[in-house]
């Protein structure tokens, strides 16, 4: 096992003692999985990154009981995304082999009890109302990932030929000619706004977006703001007008409560529904709606139903913020979008439950589209 990522536990030799470094959750699932599918391991040591700052923590030191405990190990198990300096950091230190795992290792979509196979029987249906097999394969890579695997190599390199181009995300099977007026729900630092005003010919675009601080900071904001056709609204999405609980956390990251997981300081914002905001700003033909709502996003689209019917608006929605939603989602526009092709578009080369994106487009507007 020369290479430094990780896609098959099985290359772990027979009773390895391993430690695991990661975010707690990632760690305490990915423990979960190598008891499950590897007790022959022992693993002796979890550093937990949410409490313990390696580069400036006494943990790695030679007189530390943990530091004694990590150098006794085969093998440090990498639980987390953001891994090179955590790497560079313990080979620095003389710690045994680092290994990064793959996400899909310690994803919380994996399940373990039997209610995988009532969750299997939603995604299929809902993997019915897709036209082509192209867009079927990802929800059958995603039915086989439900249960505990150690082996995702096979995954990994199926992952690789679906994964579509990430400039492309939101954005790919629309008809672009026919887009005049968007509403962007999360704005984030500006990067789809911007790419939105390069593929669509002179939008007017409404980004809503409770938490509006990373795109006051981003260098994009000048040349958005240049063009002098967006309106951004700080407003949150939700199925009906109401005040929200809400976490303000990392840039891009801020979430209702409950939807998500992230830890950040609570408020309550303002929110409002699709529907609602369309008919208050006076908006007669709404062309797109883009939504990346980190968990809310099913909730803002039940807000949708009047302006989907009326207004028959080609939609690009994140569906891979909660498992239910691969199902829920494509589900409700179904029943409330006559005459609708869906497509799915997945943009994560290395991670199955991951910037998935539904795109549901007027059959008037697939030709133009394609």
């Amino acid at each position: 096992m020369t290479d430094l990522f990780l896609h098959n536990l099985d290359a772990l030799p027979a009773s390895s003692t391993v430690c695991i470094v990661g975010k707690k959750g990632r760690c305490s699932r990915l423990r979960k999985l190598l008891e499950t599918l590897r007790p022959d391991l022992r693993i002796i040591r979890l550093i937990d990154t949410d409490c313990v700052d390696l580069i400036h923590s006494p943990e790695l030191s030679r007189t530390s009981r943990a530091g004694r405990q990590m150098r006794s190990a085969d093998f440090i198990l990498i639980a987390q995304t953001k891994f090179r300096q955590t790497v560079a950091l313990l080979q620095q230190e003389g710690m045994p082999p680092c290994r990064v795992v793959n996400p899909n290792f310690y994803h919380p979509f994996i399940q373990f009890p039997s209610s995988s196979e009532r969750l299997a029987g939603r995604l299929e249906e809902a993997k019915q109302i897709l036209h082509r097999d192209e867009d079927r394969a990802i929800y059958d890579v995603i039915l086989k990932s439900l249960s505990p695997r150690g082996d995702w190599t096979g995954v990994y390199h199926t992952l690789l030929e679906i994964c579509g181009e990430p400039e492309r995300q939101y954005l790919d099977f629309v008809d672009a000619s026919s887009i005049r007026t968007v509403l962007e729900g999360g704005i984030g630092d500006g990067l789809t706004t911007i790419r939105m005003f390069r593929r669509f010919r002179r939008p007017i675009i409404h980004g809503l977006d409770p938490d509006t601080e990373n795109y006051r900071q981003s260098y994009l904001r000048e040349y958005i703001e240049a063009s002098r056709s967006i309106h951004i609204h700080p407003i949150g999405l939700w199925s009906s007008p109401c005040r929200l609980p809400f976490q303000f956390s990392d840039p891009g990251r801020s979430s209702v409560p409950g939807v998500d997981r992230n830890p950040g300081s609570s408020d309550r914002v303002e929110a409002t529904s699709i529907d609602a905001f369309v008919r208050g700003a006076g908006i007669t033909k709404l062309d797109f709606i883009k939504l990346d709502l980190e968990g809310a996003d099913f909730e803002a689209i039940k807000g949708a139903a009047e302006t989907i019917h009326s207004h028959r608006p080609q939609i690009a929605v994140c569906m891979y913020h909660r498992l239910e939603h691969y199902y829920e989602i494509p589900l409700f526009i179904a029943s409330h979008a006559a005459d609708y092709l869906f497509r799915v578009g997945h943009y994560s080369p290395i991670h199955v439950f991951s910037e998935t994106v539904l795109y549901a487009i007027p059959k008037e507007k697939v030709k133009s589209a394609s």
